[in-house]
C-alpha cells in the first residue's frame, strides 16, 4: 500500500513538474511568436517602403530619361521657331504633364493668352521672349523651369554664333557680302555652272566719281551714300543673284544661269534705279550714277579669276566711255 502511494505521489510530482515545464514553454513559444511577428511586421513595413522608394526612383529615372532627351534637343543649331517647333514635340512626348505651349518675344503679345502661366526666358536683364504655358503639372514645375533656362541659352547662343556668321561674311558698312565670301561664292557657282553647262554673269559695278563726292562732302557723307546706293542695288536685283562690296566703291554681281543679253538687262535696270534715286545725308541731296561691267561663263572666261578679269575690263571701258553706262565684255 505504502508502494502504491509512493508511485501515486510520483506521479503526481512527474505531472506537476511536466505541466510547469510545458506552461513555460508555451510562454517562451508566445514570446518568440510575438517577437517574430513583431519583426516580420517591420520587415513588411520596410518592404512597402522599399517598394515605394523603387517606383519613386523608377519615376525619376523615367523623368531623368525625358529630361535628357528634351535637353538634347535644345543642343541643336537652329532659330528660336524650329526649336521651339521641336522643343514642343519633345514636351509632348514627355511625362510632363501640360495643355498647351506657346513661345512669343514681345510682353504685349502675352495678354491675349488668358490662363496661361508666363516664364520670363531671359538674358541677365535683356527678355529674349517668353514661354505661356497652359495647364501645367505642378510636379513638373521645377523641370519646365529648367528646361525654360536651357532654352534660353539655346537661342542666346545661336543668336551669339549667327551674329558671328554675319560678321564674318558681310561688309560691316553696307550690310552686303564680304569680298571673301563672294570669291567664295563665286567659285561654287562655277563648278555648279560647268557640271550643269549653265549661264554664269558677273558684273562689276563702280560709282562714278565718288572721289570727288567725299572730297566735297567727306568721309561720312560718301559712306551713307555707299551704304543707299548698296541697298538700292540689292532691292532691284533677283532673288538668286549674289551681290558683295568688292572693295572701296566697287560692287561685284554673281548672276547664276544669267546669259549675256539677259545679264546686261538686269544691269540696265539696276543702274537706271541708282540714277532715278536722291540719295540725302547731312542736309545735302546727293545724285549717283554707277558705270557696269560685264562677263560671261562660257562665252568670255573659263574660270573665276578670268571672269573677274573680264568683267573688270568691260568696266574700264564703261568709264572710259562717259560713265553711267553698262558694257560687256567683247561689244564693239
Amino acid at each position: 500500500m505504502l508502494l502504491i502511494g509512493l508511485a501515486f505521489i510520483n506521479s503526481l510530482l512527474i505531472f506537476y513538474f511536466a505541466e510547469r515545464f510545458l506552461k513555460e514553454r508555451l510562454k517562451n513559444l508566445k514570446l518568440n511568436f510575438s517577437r517574430i511577428e513583431k519583426e516580420y511586421g517591420c520587415l513588411s513595413a520596410e518592404l512597402n517602403s522599399l517598394e515605394e522608394s523603387n517606383n519613386s526612383l523608377a519615376d525619376d529615372e523615367a523623368s531623368i530619361a525625358n529630361l535628357y532627351q528634351i535637353t538634347k534637343c535644345l543642343t541643336l543649331y537652329m532659330d528660336e521657331n524650329e526649336l521651339f517647333k521641336v522643343f514642343k514635340e519633345e514636351l509632348a512626348r514627355s511625362n510632363i504633364k501640360f495643355i498647351n505651349l506657346e513661345f512669343v518675344r514681345h510682353k504685349s503679345e502675352i495678354a491675349k493668352y488668358k490662363d496661361y502661366e508666363v516664364f520670363d526666358l531671359r538674358d541677365r536683364k535683356r527678355s529674349l521672349g517668353f514661354f505661356l504655358i497652359k495647364g501645367l503639372s505642378r510636379d513638373y514645375r521645377k523641370y519646365f523651369e529648367m528646361l525654360a533656362k536651357r532654352f534660353s541659352l539655346s537661342i542666346k547662343r545661336f543668336r551669339l554664333y549667327d551674329q558671328l556668321q554675319k560678321w564674318a561674311i558681310s561688309d560691316s558698312l553696307t550690310g552686303l557680302y564680304s569680298k571673301s565670301y563672294c570669291l567664295e561664292r563665286l567659285n561654287l557657282e562655277f563648278v555648279r555652272s560647268r557640271e550643269f553647262n549653265l549661264n554664269l554673269s558677273v558684273a562689276m559695278i563702280d560709282l562714278d566719281n565718288f572721289k570727288v563726292l567725299n572730297d566735297r562732302y567727306g568721309h561720312l557723307t560718301g559712306d551713307i551714300v555707299l551704304r543707299d546706293t548698296a541697298r538700292i542695288i540689292k532691292s532691284s536685283m533677283r532673288n538668286i543673284d549674289f551681290i558683295g562690296r568688292f572693295g572701296g566703291e566697287e560692287f561685284l554681281i554673281i548672276m547664276p544661269e544669267a546669259e549675256k543679253n539677259g545679264s546686261k538687262f538686269a544691269a540696265e535696270r539696276i543702274r537706271r534705279e541708282v540714277e532715278s534715286h536722291m540719295i540725302k545725308a547731312f542736309g545735302e541731296t546727293i545724285k549717283v550714277t554707277l558705270s557696269i561691267g560685264i562677263a560671261n561663263f562660257p562665252v568670255d572666261a573659263d574660270s573665276p579669276a578670268e571672269i573677274i578679269e573680264k568683267a573688270d575690263q568691260a568696266l574700264y571701258i564703261s568709264k572710259k566711255t562717259g560713265k553711267n553706262k553698262v558694257t560687256l565684255f567683247g561689244a564693239s
